[in-house]
């Protein structure tokens, strides 16, 4: 059975990573293989596999950044802080999730839309500027529940007080046939996807 990444970077229109790289990162990036790839990364537990990935994105799109327009960018870029920092957080790593997380906050002013009556105090701290109508959230607000939890096991593992059973368990503490169970289980949903897409049943 072919890795079901590569097979995703294929699915529309044939794409050939090795021709077209940019409309192949253009398709995993994009609803309806986003989803798709985002449960590939947690059924199978590969973090390493994710980082790689995210490099391999950022390599392709930084070289063809002339060909995007600023919003198609900035939602790549989105997608792939969020699989960074989900990676760094399957790998146990706060200290480079923390640091990611910062940064991004600081120098990725990206907004999500909020109502201005909506008065939350988590979605204040986030609030990059306001309108008359809206509140334009920074889009890290999404994950400041587990941002939280984060510092805290990194707070605790600083003063060596972090249990093993609070550790995200590692693509090794899967059996073969787990992971083989799961890649098989994954490979019929992107069957699904390709056939829903090719029928017209995943379009617009």
């Amino acid at each position: 059975m072919p890795d079901p990444i590569d097979t995703s970077l294929a699915i529309f229109g044939a794409i050939n990573i090795k021709k077209d790289r940019l409309k192949a990162v253009r398709a995993i990036l994009s609803y309806p293989l986003i989803n798709w790839v985002s449960q590939y990364f947690s059924r199978t537990r590969d973090a390493d596999g994710e980082l790689m990935f995210v490099s391999f994105c950022n390599e392709v799109l930084n070289a063809e950044k002339g060909k995007l327009m600023n919003r198609e960018w900035e939602q790549c870029d989105r997608a792939l802080i969020h699989y960074e920092l989900s990676a760094y957080d399957r790998l146990n790593e706060f200290d480079k999730y923390i640091e990611l997380f910062n940064a991004c906050r600081r120098d990725k002013p990206y907004t999500i839309t909020y109502s201005k009556n909506r008065n939350d105090e988590i979605i204040n701290k986030y609030v990059l500027y306001e309108d008359q109508v809206y509140k334009y959230v920074h889009f890290l607000y999404g994950v400041d529940f587990r941002y939280q939890i984060i510092l805290r096991k990194y707070e605790k593992q600083r003063k060596g007080k972090l249990p093993d059973t609070m550790l995200r368990r590692q693509m090794e503490d899967l059996t073969p046939e787990e992971y083989d169970l799961r890649i098989e289980q994954l490979q019929k949903l992107l069957d699904y996807i390709i056939s829903r897409y090719q029928s017209g049943g995943g379009r617009g």
